[in-house]
């Protein structure tokens, strides 16, 4: 039978479903993340390359990229993507000090300008 519940139309079958759980997310255990985070490095090399087209700050991206994931660990969910999670690390680190290198080099012309 279909009945209005508020503004919506719900049939007696949704009010047998048990709610669905809002369980804590589960971090995975320090040698489970670091076993994943190892297996992504030479992919976050491949894309640290790919954005700076440096091999050297590609190294330097990625080893903040590790820096960054592991102290963040306790915030990845097990089951989630640990490669995709990674490269939003590198790649907000990336436009990061890019944004930084273009304000610095815009206040260096500004105050030479003086």
């Amino acid at each position: 039978m279909v009945k209005r519940v508020g503004s919506r139309l719900t049939d007696d079958r949704e009010e047998d479903r048990p709610a669905a759980a809002s369980a804590e997310p589960v971090p995975l255990s320090d040698p489970d993340f670091k076993d994943q985070l190892a297996a992504v490095i030479p992919h976050l090399r491949a894309f640290g390359r790919s954005l700076s087209g440096s091999r050297d700050l590609a190294d330097d991206l990625v080893q903040e990229t590790l820096l960054k994931a592991w102290a963040a660990r306790k915030r990845f969910q097990a089951g989630t993507n640990m490669r995709a999670w990674t490269f939003i690390i590198l790649r907000n680190l990336f436009l990061s000090q890019m944004r930084r290198a273009r304000t610095a080099t815009s206040n260096s012309a500004t105050c030479s300008g003086r």
